[in-house]
């Protein structure tokens, strides 16, 4: 995929994979957008949510969902993350 900004192209390269204990606060996040106040999935009282459980259990199902990052291949290439 090519991004252009300010007439400058870069290149970018993504992979789907298998969640990690790395993805953890990127999947959080995610998940507080989803269950924030005025989300789509909004929640109160005693139907609260624990982020940081449901974060896990999402990472701990390895069947099921993928993330999608950065190539690593690419961070490799230019020397570093991006």
């Amino acid at each position: 995929m090519t991004f252009n900004y300010s007439g400058e192209s870069n290149q970018v390269e993504f992979e789907a994979r298998t969640a990690e204990a790395c993805d953890f606060h990127g999947v959080k996040a995610l998940l507080h957008k989803l269950f924030e106040v005025g989300g789509p999935a909004a929640m109160s009282g005693e139907g609260a949510v624990s982020l940081s459980e449901l974060a896990d259990l999402v990472i701990n199902q390895r069947s099921v969902g993928s993330v999608i990052t950065q190539s690593r291949r690419q961070q490799v290439n230019k020397g570093g993350l991006l």
